[in-house]
């Protein structure tokens, strides 16, 4: 008796419900705020924590490394 597929299959339900917590996960309004501050760029878009992630990201790696 095979018992991985359903291990799997709950294991890629799991794995699915994390992924669109994190695409749906927004920062306060605070933290948007000086993550584009920090980067010049107006309050507006991005909204979403992934992409402000990484905006902070590569502001730190150019301090970092190229400046």
């Amino acid at each position: 008796m095979d018992t991985g597929a359903g291990w799997r299959h709950a294991g890629r339900r799991s794995i699915s419900a994390l992924n669109d917590s994190i695409k749906g996960y927004n920062h306060d309004d605070a933290t948007r705020q000086g993550i584009l501050s920090a980067n010049g760029l107006p309050d507006g878009d991005p909204q979403d924590a992934v992409n402000l992630n990484n905006l902070d990201d590569w502001l730190e790696f150019h301090s970092a490394e190229i400046a």
